[in-house]
């Protein structure tokens, strides 16, 4: 067969289902489950790959070329064997959403734009978020509070002269006592 020939019979709708095949929502689907169960395998770290290190050649058997291969390490009958733990997978936050995957990771670019302490004022990250969740515009709040958010802690006169702090300003402290031994 000539494939221009084969081409050619085919019906309007035919051609116009072939020339825009696209895949099914099924195979969509099922494609997204395997790489979200990829990324579940890659990302756990309790599933760390271990190598069986038990042996060393040499020890306990001979070595060398011409000696025999060493035997398998003796099983313990069932009954005296450790019980076998059961493998259970961790749990993530995108378990319960069908299409989501959610990276646990930690980004590092995004690190240095995180804070690692609380700043002063802060008791918790909940009151920090709520002070910080709230608009200062003009378009939200009344004009003296955006006065009172926005007013700056420092206030120095047009013109005045700010003198540079000095090298050996130190912050004064109480000199310890002194206790004489006798």
């Amino acid at each position: 067969g000539n494939p221009d020939v084969k081409i050619a019979t085919l019906s309007q709708e035919e051609l116009v289902r072939k020339a825009f095949a696209t895949p099914s929502a099924k195979d969509i689907d099922d494609d997204f489950e395997k790489e979200k169960e990829a990324i579940r395998d890659r990302e756990d770290p309790t599933e760390k790959k271990k190598e069986d290190n038990s042996m060393v050649s040499g020890w306990g058997s001979w070595a060398g070329e011409g000696a025999p291969a060493p035997r398998p390490p003796k099983k313990l009958p069932k009954h005296l064997a450790a019980p076998q733990k059961k493998k259970e997978k961790r749990r993530r936050k995108d378990d319960g959403k069908k299409n989501v995957i959610i990276a646990a990771k930690r980004v590092k670019k995004a690190a240095k734009f995180q804070m690692a302490n609380l700043p002063y004022p802060y008791s918790s990250r909940e009151q920090y978020d709520r002070a910080m969740g709230g608009a200062i515009g003009d378009e939200w709040n009344v004009s003296g509070a955006v006065k009172t958010f926005t007013r700056s802690e420092v206030l120095t006169r047009a013109g005045k002269i700010i003198k540079p702090m000095a090298k050996k300003a130190k912050t004064k402290r109480a000199r310890a006592p002194l206790v004489k031994f006798k």
